[in-house]
């Protein structure tokens, strides 16, 4: 599986950003955009979906930019983005996940 390609072991507690958008026809599109702060103090992500990927990267790199305006104190750099798009003939999803974290679940 994916999971298991990327070191992820099943029953782990995983946090992640996820964008989805469902149809039942018509198109799909979803995506993810983030950028990184170059001293590796963090960064930002956001999570769009719309009518089509070229509606979706268009508003995702304008938030991208809005919100690296609003954080001054660090230097972010180039973003990047994953957009997923598809036209739906019965129940559908575009879906992106970017898993941030993943650790054992451990009860309280």
């Amino acid at each position: 599986s994916v999971a298991q390609d990327k070191g992820l072991a099943f029953g782990n507690l995983t946090f992640c950003v996820l964008a989805e958008q469902r149809a039942r026809s018509g198109s799909v599109a979803a995506g993810l955009g983030w950028v990184a702060d170059r001293s590796g103090r963090g960064g930002l992500f956001l999570e769009g979906h719309g009518p089509d990927a070229a509606v979706v990267e268009r508003e995702l790199r304008e938030g991208l930019v809005e919100m690296m305006a609003l954080r001054p104190q660090f230097d972010f750099g180039k973003p990047d983005f994953e957009i997923v798009s598809g036209q739906a003939s019965g129940p559908s999803c575009a879906l992106v996940v970017a898993i941030f974290e993943s650790r054992p679940f451990t009860s309280p």
